[in-house]
């Protein structure tokens, strides 16, 4: 008989937690350099397919190892049908498949924890290692990019490897309760009264480092102005004192007259509200800009309420809520209006998370939420103070910014879940009561059903990459238009829904200045997958060309939607409307861009204007 849950707690490594490790040093490692955000509108960036070569095919072998074993009385079996389902949608969903990035990343992740929570608890002590010892290869590539000792921060130089400065000061606080578990509280740490010079030594040199690491965090973000890193650092260093001397406090201010507490109450939330608004104005038009996303996202909080839009698929939405936002809100405040940019998520991840998974899935969420919070662990109760503390920092941030888009960040946050699956006490014995006992046979079965789909799965998206690369090296093959597009059709059918792909066949054919009807066709089906400014352009381009100049005009009346502030869109759709001889609205989008507010002074805005100015004096 099989028991359907049940974690291991043996300190030895075995193959499967080995291979656990390795993947998880693989991310570790690719999230930072290779692949750091879970979504790019880019044409170039495909990053998730060498990452879902590679998880599912370490997947797919420990499928066969739980499978060999000869000795297996809990298989996972959850992990595998859940395993099982990720894979079914990755390699048949139309809108879920390896060309849908986030989904991918959010799968493989999944995959993986699955792994590392069967391992159990031998593989935690690595995995916080494994994020400090990133942590401070981050700040030494920081340190590099400052010149040194020179500590040279100008705009938008301190990034470590994580290509945006808020992104980096958001991470570098982040990891604060691992390094302070490992220094002082973890197994690392020394409880035992100092009795030579190299224990004091120890000592001292932990909180060297420690006090290195807070002062460099505090610096980096001040001089920043990252604001999301401010709040968190704010939250996390009120969590340590209260950690730390919270009895001492509470006992003070019980002693206290109730008016003095009151009053002291009083001040700090006067303080608290004085400071939000200093942070507001400090990056006024940032701010403007997160509202006017909040603003659009809250008129379709009704379309997609039960289910959502999907994982992955918000992206493909947002920029048309945008676009429909300022055509149907011509006189919205110029704020909103020059903050509006290319954009496909919010500043916000809870609220883009109702919109992902609708209700029914943010109930999901908050009682897995309730049911983290609540863990408790005798025996590693600080491991688990540190765990939760690093998901109360993800959690802060996601207010503000957008940690679960930043692949490190999303695998971190998933590590502290799998950490409080393990440690809690209590762990899943309620399965147990619900399922009992699995017979032997269900459970090969299910083992064996998972090492097929693993196997096909792996297949699937290693040929889809050697795809994707083929698809970028065409460019430097000597080919013939003819071979050219011979080779795009032959790739298309393993990247069917890759609207990325999809969008770079359809320039090519532009650029034959031939085939418009084919581009339109080959566009067309690229926008139903993925939504771009380029990929929109490309589409109204191949309309004109194909004699379509309403279907044309009307792209481009999305596209000043979505970009009102872009001066070279409107002038565009000025001279489709001067070409499909509509005066009335070239007239009326001509002096819209004469009044329009410029949000970055420069020789183009000056041509466009000056045309403008032209056209309409000759009418």
């Amino acid at each position: 008989m099989f028991a359907i849950n049940s974690i291991p707690r043996e300190n030895k490594l075995t193959p499967a937690a080995v291979l656990a490790v390795v993947l998880l040093l693989f991310c570790g490692y690719y999230y930072q350099v290779e692949s750091v955000f879970s979504f790019n509108y880019e044409l170039t960036r495909h990053e998730q397919y060498g990452v879902a070569v590679v998880v599912l095919s370490g997947w797919t072998l420990w499928s066969v190892m739980l499978l060999f074993k000869r000795s297996l009385p809990v298989p996972p079996l959850l992990p595998l049908l859940l395993g099982c389902l990720l894979i079914g949608w990755l390699c048949w969903s139309r809108y879920y498949s390896l060309a849908n990035e986030y989904f991918v990343q959010v799968s493989c992740i999944i995959l993986l924890m699955g792994m590392v929570i069967y391992a159990g608890q031998r593989l935690l002590p690595l995995i916080v290692w494994l994020f400090v010892l990133v942590l401070l290869i981050q700040i030494g590539i920081a340190c590099f990019q400052m010149g040194g000792l020179a500590l040279d921060i100008r705009s938008f130089n301190v990034q470590g490897s994580l290509q945006n400065t808020g992104i980096f000061c958001n991470y570098l606080v982040i990891q604060l309760p691992f390094l302070y578990y490992l220094l002082f509280v973890g197994p690392a740490s020394t409880d035992k009264p100092l009795r030579h010079r190299k224990a004091a030594g120890l000592v001292i040199a932990k909180i060297l480092v420690f006090s290195l690491v807070l002062c460099f965090t505090t610096w980096v973000v001040w001089k920043t102005t990252t604001r999301t890193a401010m709040v968190m650092l704010l939250v996390w260093l009120t969590g340590l004192v209260m950690s730390t001397l919270g009895k001492t406090i509470k006992s003070r201010l019980s002693r206290l007259p109730r008016i003095v507490i009151v009053a002291g109450a009083g001040l700090i939330l006067l303080s608290l509200m004085a400071a939000a608004q200093v942070l507001f104005k400090a990056k006024m038009l940032s701010a403007v800009g997160r509202m006017m996303k909040l603003d659009i996202a809250a008129g379709h909080w009704k379309d997609h309420f039960l289910t959502g839009t999907g994982v992955g698929r918000f992206t493909w939405y947002y920029p048309q809520w945008q676009s429909h936002y300022f055509t149907t809100h011509p006189t919205s405040p110029d704020a909103y209006f020059l903050s509006a940019d290319e954009s496909y998520i919010l500043f916000n991840e809870p609220i883009q998370l109702f919109h992902t998974i609708g209700l029914a899935g943010m109930i999901g969420v908050v009682m897995g939420l309730i049911l983290f919070f609540n863990s408790r662990s005798a025996k590693q109760a600080k491991l688990l103070t540190a765990v939760k503390m690093t998901m109360v920092l993800l959690l802060t941030g996601s207010l503000f910014s957008y940690p679960l888009h930043v692949n490190i960040l999303l695998l971190q946050g998933a590590c502290c879940v799998a950490a409080s699956v393990i440690l809690h006490d209590g762990r899943w014995r309620w399965l147990d009561t619900l399922y009992g006992r699995v017979p032997v046979p269900v459970g090969k079965a299910i083992i064996t059903l998972a090492v097929v789909a693993g196997g096909f799965a792996t297949y699937t998206a290693g040929r889809q990459w050697r795809a994707v690369n083929c698809w970028q090296q065409i460019g430097q093959q000597e080919l013939s238009p003819a071979q050219r597009v011979q080779t795009y059709e032959s790739l298309r059918a393993s990247l069917p829904c890759n609207g990325k792909f999809l969008t770079s066949y359809g320039m090519f054919l532009l650029s034959q200045q031939k085939d418009a009807a084919k581009a339109i066709q080959v566009l067309e089906a690229a926008s139903t997958y993925f939504i771009s400014k380029r990929t929109i352009e490309l589409l109204a381009e191949a309309y004109r060309r194909d004699g379509h100049l309403r279907e044309a005009i009307t792209r481009y009346e999305w596209l000043s939607g979505y970009l009102p502030s872009r001066f070279a869109i409107k002038f565009r759709l000025l001279n489709l409307y001067h070409e499909a001889g509509e005066r009335d609205k070239a007239t009326a989008i001509a002096q819209l861009i004469l009044r329009m507010p410029v949000k970055i002074p420069s020789d183009e805005v000056d041509r466009i204007k000056r045309e403008t100015s032209l056209l309409l004096s000759t009418r």
